[in-house]
């Protein structure tokens, strides 16, 4: 974790373990000094503060559950498609249940990066009108 507290003061190569090893971001070559978001100044309470965090055992040791967590709206999403088209309160043959879930499947990939609906004043809809007109 020492690259993160380095990188964000503008420190690419530093020493490590007391000057015995060096260590590197792993960006090939450093941003450019005229980039817009500011350099941490090093040890500023900004810099002490993102390091303790960074730093903390906890923290650490649950890296990996948060480098492994997925969201899985999708996963919902597509398994309340395949509801609509084999609904639990109803049985099927094995054959009726296959071609149900093959049609929910071709259902999802068609819509899958379909563009979000816009309003007539042109602003994204975020969820359908129930108005009849």
């Amino acid at each position: 974790m020492d690259w993160c507290v380095n990188h964000v003061v503008n420190e690419h190569e530093w020493a490590d373990h007391g000057g015995i090893t060096t260590g590197r971001c792993a960006h090939e070559e450093p941003p450019p000094d005229n980039r817009d978001k500011k350099w941490l100044q090093k040890d500023s309470p900004q810099h002490n503060r993102l390091r303790s965090v960074i730093m903390n055992r906890r923290f650490i040791s649950n890296l990996d559950k948060f480098a492994k967590f997925r969201h899985t709206g999708h996963l919902e999403s597509f398994n309340n498609l395949i509801l609509m088209y084999a609904a639990k309160r109803l049985s099927y043959t094995y054959a009726g249940y296959k071609l149900r879930t093959q049609l929910a499947v071709l259902d999802h990939n068609f819509h899958l990066n379909r563009k979000q609906a816009i309003t007539k004043a042109g602003e994204l809809r975020y969820k359908e009108s129930s108005v009849i007109k």
